[in-house]
């Protein structure tokens, strides 16, 4: 694999218990996918590809690159997230982004990015909303992402910078929750409910809102005017 940079130091405790219930690759077992090889230096990979059972059955995976420096706050919540995700017994049915695995350098002791399962998709939540949608799809997504997001929490998680453009429609019309970093978008989470249950739900009636209305000049008419019933 080409070198991959920046990277992170994550403590010891962090990777020891990663260690537990995530794999780590070393950079060297990850191969770059490029549909134009000749943009391949241009930018950060993001679609890769990974041997999962050692088998060589390779699986594609997005590449998710650490910034540089000492492991901080979002690195250590979004691998709390996914460490909730890996350990619970979500169904096939609840979509939401998991974690694969974990590059990591061990020759430097850094850790590289995360490689999360590759959805193929055709563009955001917002994105899709834009290409007016049929009523049917409009509520399709609604109810999958009305029950990821309350499976989230059900686990003891919360999804936090809840808004279109972290929930990606793949090539069959199914909407996946994605991004845990944390943090807040304005205008879809109020900043003092950042960060928890209730924001995520205020998110969560904003964009089933947005789906059934499209974008909207601002979020003052409360929640008892937007849609609720996704069944």
């Amino acid at each position: 694999m080409v070198a991959l940079s920046p990277r992170t130091w994550l403590n010891d405790d962090t990777l020891d218990d990663l260690e537990i219930w995530a794999r780590l690759f070393d950079p060297s077992e990850i191969e770059v996918y490029f549909t134009k090889p000749e943009h391949a230096l241009d930018r950060m990979p993001t679609k890769v590809r990974v041997d999962l059972d050692g088998y060589g059955q390779q699986t594609t995976c997005f590449f998710k690159a650490f910034g540089s420096g000492i492991s901080g706050g979002p690195h250590n919540r979004e691998l709390d997230v996914y460490k909730n995700i890996h350990i619970s017994d979500l169904g096939k049915d609840v979509l939401v982004g998991h974690l694969v695995g974990i590059a990591h350098d061990h020759k430097h002791d850094s850790t590289v990015g995360l490689l999360l399962w590759y959805i193929d998709h055709h563009g955001t939540l917002y994105d899709a909303v834009e290409d007016n949608p049929g009523p049917e799809l409009k509520k399709k997504w609604a109810g999958q992402i009305d029950k990821a997001v309350h499976e989230l929490h059900r686990i003891g998680s919360v999804w936090e910078d809840a808004k279109p453009e972290n929930i990606l429609v793949d090539k069959e019309d199914n909407a996946w929750i994605t991004n845990f970093e944390g943090g807040y978008t304005h205008g879809w989470v109020d900043s003092d409910k950042a960060g928890t249950v209730e924001g995520d739900l205020q998110g969560l009636q904003r964009i089933i809102r947005f789906i059934f209305e499209g974008p909207q000049d601002d979020h003052q008419n409360g929640p008892e005017s937007w849609p609720r019933d996704v069944s």
